[in-house]
């Protein structure tokens, strides 16, 4: 089991389902406040695994 923490965007709906039939036991989504200028893909990721959630 683990925890998946995502950026909100147009494609969750089917990404959640996969995760929770892959047995994820909780999807934690996030909606960035701040707009960044060079945004990466490996940036976001870090950014949201450095976040203090929690869990």
């Amino acid at each position: 089991m683990f925890i998946a923490v995502l950026e909100v965007c147009g494609f969750n709906g089917w990404l959640i389902r996969m995760l929770r039939d892959y047995r994820c036991n909780k999807v934690i989504l996030i909606q960035s406040q701040i707009r960044k200028r060079c945004k990466t893909d490996r940036r976001d990721a870090a950014a949201l695994n450095e976040l203090q959630l929690g869990v």
